[in-house]
């Protein structure tokens, strides 16, 4: 690649890189291989959707320094928060595939690693669902989208007490979030923050496509002898993640699609 197609390149910090590969794209941003030097990175560069999703990119680049240090993330090498530019150690391992999550011995170990990342001492924004539901249906900006926000907030009274548990969740652990070394680590940690720990499992439930045994595997594995004190919520939660993931893609398509609203967003 040449760096008129990539005039990052230029940055003093990426003297001698190349651009070998893309390795995904979404939405919100593009993510691309690099070779340096003597070894390899990601580079991520995002998209306007970034900022009309409201991703916090100065805090997520305090995350990232931490989640390294504490052996669950790649190291950052180079970041530029305000033009939505980070470049990180590129982990030398496999991503799981759906097959992968889904083995009994994956959910064992990914349970024992989550709860390892929730009990960690890592500091970083707290996630308030409602207020978060509340942006996407305003970006959305439709009836269905508002509805959807009201349920949510419904099922967030139904919970109520309930959402005092507070710990660093990763909020995002889909099988392409989860690398393979021959311990687990995860990546993309964008939407990371101070959250509820079966909030998070509910996303692994929901992204992994798991079945209620494999779901009740992971919550064996998580809270072992008090497991089946908190089986009765997962359904809540993983509610609540399926109508704020809904209200995600709304926003997205929103934003994405023509009309004033979008423009104005972007």
């Amino acid at each position: 690649m040449l760096e008129t197609e990539f005039p990052i390149l230029s940055e003093p910090a990426l003297k001698g890189a190349c651009v070998l590969h893309k390795l995904a794209g979404g939405p919100t941003s593009d993510s691309w291989l690099l070779s340096l030097a003597d070894s390899k990175a990601v580079l991520r560069i995002d998209k306007p959707l970034a900022r009309v999703l409201n991703l916090d990119r100065i805090a997520e680049l305090g995350v990232l320094e931490q989640v390294a240090h504490a052996g669950f993330g790649p190291a950052v090498i180079w970041a530029d928060p305000e033009n939505g530019m980070l470049l990180t150690e590129y982990i030398a391992g496999r991503h799981w595939t759906i097959t992968d999550a889904g083995q009994p011995e994956n959910i064992e170990r990914l349970g024992l690693r989550l709860r390892e990342l929730h009990s960690a001492s890592v500091k970083g924004p707290t996630l308030n669902i409602g207020e978060t539901a509340g942006h996407y249906a305003s970006v959305a900006g439709t009836a269905q989208a508002n509805e959807l926000h009201t349920q949510l907030l419904a099922i967030l009274k139904l919970l109520g007490n309930a959402l005092t548990d507070r710990s660093f969740c990763h909020n995002d652990l889909g099988y392409q979030n989860i690398v393979e070394t021959g311990d687990i680590m995860f990546v993309d940690w964008e939407y990371a923050a101070k959250g509820y720990s079966l909030f998070d499992i509910a996303a692994i439930v929901r992204q992994n496509q798991f079945s209620n045994a494999q779901a009740t595997q992971l919550q064996r594995a998580y809270f072992g002898a008090s497991a089946a004190k908190f089986r009765g919520s997962l359904p809540l939660y993983s509610s609540l993640y399926d109508l704020l993931s809904a209200l995600w893609c709304q926003a997205i398509g929103a934003a994405q699609g023509p009309g004033p609203k979008a423009a104005q967003n972007h």
